[in-house]
């Protein structure tokens, strides 16, 4: 449908409790056995990277701080890179782009090198950024949504 030959997984942890099927391993064994390549990018461009220097004084990441960080940079770049010879989507765990790091820290770097950033949403339609800007019906703004590291939101 999207002709995708790479999944890069940018959760900061790849692991869930309430969808196995979703961890690490079974991810990676599911996506290579459909013919996907499966590459972790999480602890470079994730969303709750482990710095604390990274995040405001309310727990909230600091967007402008991450993606001025050389582990970013660098994740950023191998996406970059490997763009050149594959169609990526990006995996986390947000289906819901508006509030998501993919939306507001890595498309905004990705866009910087003019790759134009699409995101598939569940039922397999695409939204573009200005489908986007227009909040879903029921939904508060994309900045309201973003998450606390301290709890909070």
């Amino acid at each position: 449908m999207h002709k995708i030959d790479v999944v890069a997984d940018v959760r900061s942890s790849p692991y869930t409790r309430y969808a196995v099927h979703f961890n690490m391993e079974p991810i990676k064994v599911s996506l290579r056995s459909a013919g996907l390549k499966y590459v972790y990018l999480g602890k470079q461009i994730g969303g709750m990277p482990k710095d604390s220097s990274l995040y405001d004084d309310e727990g909230n990441l600091d967007y402008q701080l991450v993606s001025s960080s050389e582990v970013f940079k660098y994740g950023i770049s191998r996406l970059v890179t490997g763009l050149e010879k594959y169609s990526i989507a990006l995996m986390c765990a947000e289906e819901n782009p508006a509030g998501c790091h993919r939306r507001h820290l890595l498309a905004p770097a990705l866009q910087e090198f003019d790759i134009d950033v699409r995101h598939i949403r569940a039922d397999g339609s695409l939204n573009t950024e200005s489908d986007l800007s227009v909040p879903e019906k029921g939904k508060g703004s994309a900045d309201s949504q973003q998450l606390s590291l301290f709890g909070g939101a």
